[in-house]
């Protein structure tokens, strides 16, 4: 049985282990196949995440993040004291 799912989001690629972290309804069973390909509606440059043109002097990392989501390295708080407190 064929899907079509629209306005999912793919937030993260990990290359290595080829694996997708979408957002939105995946429909289908586990272990099943599924076929994912760019929104059909033209976007002005650049396109969105994971559209993008690799350098080919350069390895692909093994995870690809959108622009949007924290990645792990880097910090998501940060502290620092005011004069006030004592």
């Amino acid at each position: 049985m064929k899907r079509t799912c629209f306005s999912l989001q793919l937030y993260r690629i990990n290359t290595h282990y080829n694996v997708l972290y979408v957002k939105g309804q995946v429909p289908g069973e586990k272990g099943g196949f599924l076929e994912i390909s760019d929104a059909w509606k033209k976007h002005e440059a650049p396109p969105p995440f994971p559209t993008y043109f690799p350098d080919l002097n350069k390895p692909i990392g093994e995870d690809l993040f959108a622009d949007e989501v924290q990645q792990f390295t880097e910090d998501s708080i940060n502290f620092s004291p005011s004069k006030n407190n004592k």
